[in-house]
């Protein structure tokens, strides 16, 4: 009879077994997690937030804790996400002959005919150094532009901050690097090829 009641009660998840003797499970709260300790007993850890992720510690018991961005790194958190990319770390080239609604992070664009006058979108996200980059080489024309709250200076000029701004091709060869000076917001035309037009 004991050993049938052992048996239900770990079934029900209402004991476990940790290889000696029965123990009763924890009052799991707050969505905490549950980790094994060292005296074999099931505990739970403190809810967690955006992002953070569980890391074990030499002879004690692993934590909740938010990833370090080191140099050249950026990281974004969500509800059971964590995005980590470089920045500044090279381009990655694509050709395109469509629009393109947000460019990504450190990536360069190729505006191929049979694409008639392309828009590129700045990327809403963008830690301070992220770079894009736009070069026309067969479509009719680019054009960059921004969305709310977004700027880009060329040379002494800035655009009109907003939807209403935007950088703009003249002519095929026509190619401009764009770097993040303040996260999300605000960039730098760091080079450019051709008379690029502004508003």
């Amino acid at each position: 009879m004991a050993t049938t009641n052992a048996l239900n009660l770990i079934s029900q998840g209402m004991a476990y077994f940790n290889g000696t003797g029965l123990f009763s499970a924890p009052v799991l709260t707050q969505r905490g997690v549950v980790i094994g300790d060292a005296a074999n007993a099931i505990k739970t850890v403190a809810a967690m937030t955006d992002g953070q992720v569980i890391i074990g510690s030499t002879g004690a018991d692993p934590v909740p804790t938010s990833i370090t961005a080191g140099s050249g790194i950026s990281l974004t958190s969500g509800a059971g996400t964590l995005t980590i990319a470089s920045i500044g770390g090279g381009i990655t080239w694509q050709t395109t002959s469509a629009n393109v609604a947000l460019m990504s992070i450190n990536n360069g664009y190729i505006c191929i005919s049979p694409g008639g006058a392309l828009t590129l979108g700045l990327p809403t996200t963008a830690a301070v150094g992220s770079t894009v980059r736009v070069a026309l080489n067969g479509a009719t024309s680019w054009q960059v532009t921004q969305a709310a709250g977004q700027s880009v200076r060329i040379g002494s000029n800035i655009t009109t901050v907003g939807a209403g701004g935007s950088l703009t091709s003249t002519a095929q060869g026509d190619s401009v690097e764009i770097v993040c000076v303040v996260a999300n917001t605000t960039f730098l035309v760091v080079s450019s090829v051709g008379n690029i037009t502004f508003v």
